[in-house]
């Protein structure tokens, strides 16, 4: 009876010790995202008289323009996922992709763990999804999300170099990296130590180079987001146009690089709003990244409600 005593005793004490971690993580994590969105947050606050006009500027036109983009790129964003899941375990059909992606990609703006990675794991197992496989998609997908991010980033270079401050060659070693992480070999082999070698034989370059191509079309629609946003606080030049889907292409693969962040949070509205620089005064800079990420995320409730009603 002491035994079985002492051993409960010994697990409540480590069951505190882990929540008492996931707390302090917690807590770490919200004081990094206030430290980071504050001076945003205070930029704007000291333009509060002219928010209203700036807000009015915005048509209803450019955000239904700006729902079909993102509506474009969430198509591409879930082709490219469910042919993850499709080649390393097998086919459950795309309408089922779309729903568990909508679903789940909420999820990301929650705070902690990748809450978005657990609500795929228990949809898929439904499934017949193995847990190791679509955590092995998932981190191939952040890969090439960054990767593509970084690629779109670099393709924009040649035309937009004079409004972008940032050396293109920083972004050639994350990009060397990438591909490296994403390499069909390297992903068959983890594919094998899980024992899906069959799955492992079926990977071709082809999949993997479809996968980042349709990552990079998302890019450019989302890029083309801001752009609507932007055109609606000035007038924009074909070359800025180009400079804006670079800026937005960065900005979301170093927010999407913050993995332990909510998609991001904060790291993708100071990027962007640093990146925005040359371009727009600091707080016009703060209101676009911040109305961007508002609208975005409405974009993404409205999906989610359609693929649960549907």
């Amino acid at each position: 009876m002491e035994r079985v005593e002492f051993k409960l005793s010994v697990l409540w004490r480590g069951w505190k010790l882990t929540l008492r971690s996931i707390r302090l993580k917690r807590a770490l994590l919200a004081g990094v995202s206030l430290a980071i969105l504050v001076p945003l947050l205070i930029s704007l606050y000291h333009e509060r008289a002219v928010l209203g006009s700036w807000l009015a500027r915005v048509r209803p036109e450019a955000i239904l323009l700006s729902f079909g983009l993102y509506s474009v790129a969430l198509v591409l964003a879930v082709r490219a996922w469910g042919g993850m899941i499709d080649v390393l375990s097998h086919p459950i059909g795309a309408w089922r992709h779309f729903r568990i992606f909508c679903l789940t990609h909420l999820a990301r703006r929650i705070p902690g763990v990748l809450w978005h990675v657990i609500g795929r794991v228990v949809w898929y197992e439904q499934e017949g999804v193995p847990k190791s496989v679509v955590s092995l998609a998932s981190v191939l997908e952040q890969a090439l999300i960054v990767l593509a991010g970084f690629v779109t980033y670099l393709l924009t270079l040649p035309v937009a170099l004079s409004s972008t401050p940032i050396s293109p060659i920083v972004w050639l070693v994350g990009l060397i990296g990438g591909g490296v992480l994403v390499h069909p070999r390297l992903i068959g082999a983890v594919l094998r130590r899980l024992g899906r070698a069959e799955q492992a034989e079926s990977l071709r370059y082809s999949h993997v180079a479809i996968w980042l191509c349709s990552y990079i079309l998302g890019w450019v629609a989302g890029g083309l987001i801001l752009v609507a946003v932007v055109a609606a606080l000035r007038p924009l030049s074909a070359v800025e146009v180009v400079a804006l889907v670079g800026i937005w292409s960065l900005s979301g693969a170093l927010g999407a690089l913050a993995v332990f962040s909510p998609s991001g949070l904060g790291i993708r509205e100071v990027s962007l709003t640093l990146l925005l620089g040359p371009l727009l005064p600091l707080p016009q800079a703060a209101f676009v990244a911040v109305f961007t990420r508002v609208i975005l995320t409405g974009f993404e409730l409205v999906w989610a409600l359609i693929a649960l009603r549907v």
